[in-house]
C-alpha cells in the first residue's frame, strides 16, 4: 500500500470531517442506483475468467485504505472488451469501470497494471499507472468490472493486450473517528451474470493504530453469512482467531451478483 494513500486515509476525518460519507438522498443521486433492481432476488452467478486475487483493508486513525489485485489471465481482458468489429482497427487502449471499492466516496484512488510472468509472478518494474477518469455514469463503452454499473466510479483507460497482468486498485476513505469497531466495505465484481472469484483477505493496522480483533462476511440480499478466513499479515497470530475458529475460505462460499466484502474490526 503507498505511503501516500495511508496518509491520506489517516488524515481522513482531521481534513474533511465527514465528507467521505454522503448524505443518503445525495448518495442515491450520484449512484444512479435503481433500487427496485437491487432489492429483486438474486439467483447464484458463475465465476469469470479474471479474478480478485487478494483484498486487503489498512486501517488507519479516522480513515481506511482498500486495496484489489485482480488477476487477468492470458486473453481475459479481450473476454471482457465489446468485439472489434470486421475490418475494424480498434484501439491501442480499452477502457474499464469500476464502481466506488468501498462505501464511501474515495478521497483518493489510484489504478496501476503489472504484467504478470509465466510464473504468475508480478514484474514490479514494468508496472504502469494508470489515466482514470472519475464519473458519474458509467459510458456505455466501459464493461463494468467492479461493483454496480449503475454506480457512480472510475474509468481505467487500460493497453489492450492478451498477456496476464494484474489490476492494483486502491481507495482511501474516511471513518468516522473516535470509535472503537470500525466497519468497512469493499466491492466485489460482477457482470453479465457473472463475478470475479475471490481470493485472499487481509486486515492491516498502521500509523499507530492497533488492531484487536476482525471479522468479515460477504454481504447482500442474499449472502453467505458465514465468517470469512482472514490474514493478518503483521501479526504472528490472528487476532479474534479463536472467536471465528469456523471461519471459511471465501473461495467456498456461494456467490450473488450483489455481494460486497463487509468487514468489522475492534482497533485502539
Amino acid at each position: 500500500m503507498g505511503a501516500r494513500l495511508l496518509a491520506i486515509a489517516a488524515g481522513a476525518a482531521l481534513a474533511c470531517g465527514s465528507l467521505g460519507w454522503i448524505d443518503g438522498r445525495e448518495w442515491a443521486a450520484f449512484t444512479g442506483a435503481d433500487a427496485a433492481a437491487l432489492a429483486a432476488p438474486v439467483a447464484p452467478a458463475k465465476p469469470l475468467a479474471a479474478r480478485i486475487r487478494r483484498v486487503r483493508f489498512d486501517l488507519t486513525p479516522g480513515g481506511a485504505a482498500i486495496s484489489h489485485e485482480i488477476v487477468f489471465p492470458k486473453r481475459a481482458l479481450t473476454s471482457l472488451l465489446p468485439a472489434v468489429p470486421a475490418g475494424g482497427a480498434g484501439s491501442a487502449e480499452a477502457t474499464l469501470f469500476v464502481a466506488f471499492t468501498a462505501q464511501a466516496r474515495p478521497l483518493a484512488f489510484e489504478a496501476v497494471r503489472v504484467p504478470l510472468d509465466a510464473d504468475d509472478r508480478p514484474i514490479e518494474a514494468a508496472a504502469l499507472p494508470l489515466k482514470v477518469d472519475h464519473v458519474v455514469v458509467r459510458p456505455t463503452g466501459a464493461p463494468a468490472l467492479l461493483g454496480n454499473p449503475r454506480a457512480a466510479g472510475h474509468v481505467l483507460h487500460v493497453p489492450r493486450g492478451d498477456d496476464a497482468f494484474v489490476l492494483r486498485l486502491r481507495s482511501a476513505i474516511a471513518v468516522e473517528p473516535g470509535h472503537k469497531t470500525v466497519s468497512v466495505l469493499a466491492r466485489l465484481g460482477m457482470r453479465d451474470g457473472g463475478y470475479l472469484p475471490l481470493g485472499r483477505v487481509e486486515v492491516a493496522a498502521s500509523l499507530g493504530t492497533k488492531l484487536r480483533g476482525a471479522r468479515a462476511t460477504l454481504c447482500g440480499g442474499a449472502a453467505d453469512p458465514a465468517p470469512i478466513a482472514l490474514s493478518f499479515p503483521d501479526y504472528p497470530a490472528a487476532p479474534g482467531a479463536a472467536a471465528d475458529a469456523g471461519a471459511r475460505d471465501p473461495a467456498l462460499l456461494t456467490r450473488h451478483l450483489d455481494d460486497d466484502l463487509c468487514l468489522e474490526a475492534q482497533i485502539d
